[in-house]
């Protein structure tokens, strides 16, 4: 079995479930020594754990609670990392808005509360995430940043207008530290999935009336199938590998084809 990310350390957030616990899986699968598994709760992030041990038991997964969208509280994270592992060599990052439900709704109906909670959950939760990793991977000889976005970075859809617009900075702030960190040999890229299946997020927009009518005439649009959690982890994981050591400051979209931007 092919182990290209052997001895590598990783900090995954939210990494209890959908996306990010397949990233966590199969960077273990791939060879990872160490992985930091982020959640916000204790027993769920436990639970993450077992099941990832028992998939990559040569791997030493550690949860470490923080809530991503409160940006300083992500240094626990990169703390842990140090002081077991020595460092991190891989960051693979997703926010989350403190009001989810507001995430997909028409700009008038969002309060201060809302928008303001998106551009920190999703926008500098990500700067605050990469202020804490990539001291660590100068130190270390280089690294790979990968942030896990979505479509609304780069398509405009009805009800995400400032989700969008946080997503579309953090594409945008991607592309920009490539370009700053490459002669530290440090990568930085981003995937954008749109509608994922088997997730929470998915589950949210269809709960919702007003985002139920957008997404369902967009999932009817992706030729191959709405992807699922460990149909988009692969393209993460190549990202943070050795196979894609020239490629940086690149937004790569894995929707099923319901979408080409």
């Amino acid at each position: 079995m092919s182990r290209p990310l052997d001895g590598k350390i990783a900090v995954v957030t939210m990494a209890t479930g959908g996306i990010c616990f397949e990233v966590a899986r199969q960077l273990g699968e791939a060879g990872a020594r160490g992985v930091i598994v982020n959640g916000r709760s204790e027993a769920n992030g436990r639970a993450a754990v077992e099941r990832l041990r028992q998939a990559a038991p040569d791997t030493d997964y550690v949860f470490v609670a923080a809530d991503v969208s409160d940006g300083p509280s992500q240094k626990a994270l990169f703390d842990a990392a140090e002081s077991r592992f020595g460092g991190v060599d891989i960051l693979a990052h997703a926010g989350r808005s403190p009001n989810p439900a507001g995430g997909v709704n028409p700009f008038t109906a969002l309060s201060p509360e809302k928008f303001e909670g998106a551009a920190k959950g999703y926008f500098l939760s990500l700067i605050y995430a990469c202020h804490y990793a990539v001291p660590s991977m100068m130190a270390r000889g280089g690294g790979a940043i990968l942030a896990v976005l979505s479509d609304a970075a780069k398509i405009p859809t009805s009800g995400e207008s400032v989700v969008g617009g946080a997503l579309a900075g953090s594409a945008m702030f991607i592309r920009t530290l490539a370009k700053e960190l490459a002669r530290h040999q440090i990568r930085a890229n981003a995937i954008t999935p749109s509608l994922v299946r088997d997730t929470q997020a998915y589950d949210n927009v269809m709960r919702q009336e007003f985002s139920r009518k957008i997404f369902e005439k967009a999932e009817r649009r992706a030729g191959l199938g709405l992807p699922g959690p460990a149909d988009v982890a692969p393209m993460a994981v190549f990202l943070c590998g050795p196979g894609a050591s020239h490629i940086t400051g690149q937004i790569i979209t894995v929707n099923g084809g319901l979408a080409v931007a």
